[in-house]
């Protein structure tokens, strides 16, 4: 009987530690600025990235926007505008301030500072590629050029 007791117990308190589990959520306040008037009334979209599921909408006020409240997590989400002219990525967790001129957040928590980190990392990494890439390209027109001029004498 005791065996079968204890069972029940460890059985009842998975299964509520579970339940708890599923209810612990992420609160989350993302805000920031639109400075197209056109935009005025129009509607901003939050969506989590990697299904395109739109979990949140808010309407443009004052050139401003906010989304409040709770997601089962923090996810990578994109903001986007119904124009389509602007987006944003970003992590959804407490108090993100959107940068649409950058397409990433302004400010945020942990979570948003690391990816900010990453960001800034891989995109002086591309900046250095790019710039190679063009100095190779640059050299190889050069190096025809001068080919040419060889021919020609």
């Amino acid at each position: 009987m005791k065996a079968w007791l204890n069972k029940y117990c460890a059985a009842l308190l998975l299964l509520l530690s579970g339940g708890s589990a599923a209810q612990a959520q992420t609160s989350y306040s993302v805000s920031g600025r639109i400075d197209d008037p056109e935009m005025e009334g129009h509607k901003v979209y939050l969506t989590i990235y990697d299904t395109n599921q739109v979990i949140d909408s808010a309407t443009v006020r004052d050139r401003r926007f906010l989304f409040e409240g709770n997601a089962e997590h923090p996810y990578f989400a994109r903001l986007d505008l119904d124009n389509w002219k602007e987006y944003a990525n970003f992590v959804l967790e407490d108090s993100v301030v959107i940068d649409l001129a950058n397409h990433l957040p302004k400010s945020g928590g942990k979570l948003s500072e690391k990816f900010l980190t990453y960001w800034n990392e891989y995109y002086t990494h591309i900046k250095k590629y790019n710039s190679t890439v063009i100095g190779l390209q640059e050299s190889i027109i050069d190096n025809q050029e001068r080919a040419k001029k060889r021919k020609r004498l």
